[in-house]
């Protein structure tokens, strides 16, 4: 560990502490003069690097004979994180947030006003230094839909055979999954 470089680090940010702390002001006055509006991008992407996120997922799950199907929906192609990769439905908690708003902006956003009743499975910690956002709290709800379930946006794989492009933390949360759910009998 290079000793020099991390006080010369904790020199500059205790020299720009006064400049830091207005930043944050200033953040938090926009949060609370917009409600349920997200800080701009530029910020939200620098904070998320060094400061811990919660996340609210949703996995909607269905069965087709032995076939197990969750359903995904892909970003679009200009995504500042993950452009044209799937994932299961989720939104991050914003400044205002409760447990209740998240999953009802998930539900609307994503789902066009679904009537889901989601309820909390697990949780899922993801943490990577190569990751353009830090260590993030996924609060993962389970929904099981009767099989000829369709959504507007998005479609149904096999938990088996995911699309190429899936993002790589959803997969592992998928597996995970798979181990603590599908084999409680889950459907029966």
């Amino acid at each position: 560990m290079n000793t020099q470089k991390i006080k010369t680090i904790e020199e500059y940010l205790n020299s720009h502490s006064s400049q830091m702390e207005e930043i944050i002001d200033n953040l938090v006055e926009f949060a609370t003069l917009h409600p349920g509006h997200i800080v701009p991008q530029a910020y939200f992407q620098m904070l998320a690097r060094i400061v811990p996120q919660c996340s609210i997922e949703l996995m909607i799950l269905k069965k087709i004979e032995d076939e197990v199907q969750i359903f995904l929906i892909q970003r679009p192609e200009n995504d500042p994180e993950w452009p044209n990769k799937w994932h299961f439905p989720g939104c991050i908690m914003r400044f205002d947030d409760t447990e209740k708003t998240m999953l009802d902006r998930l539900l609307n956003d994503e789902l066009q006003n679904s009537n889901l009743k989601p309820n909390l499975a697990f949780t899922y910690v993801t943490t990577s230094k190569t990751r353009r956002r830090g260590p993030c709290m996924h609060l993962v709800h389970i929904e099981k839909v009767v099989p000829n379930t369709e959504f507007e946006t998005g479609q149904f794989y096999n938990i088996n055979k995911l699309p190429e492009k899936t993002i790589h933390h959803h997969r592992d949360m998928i597996g995970e999954m798979k181990t603590r759910w599908l084999k409680t009998n889950f459907f029966d």
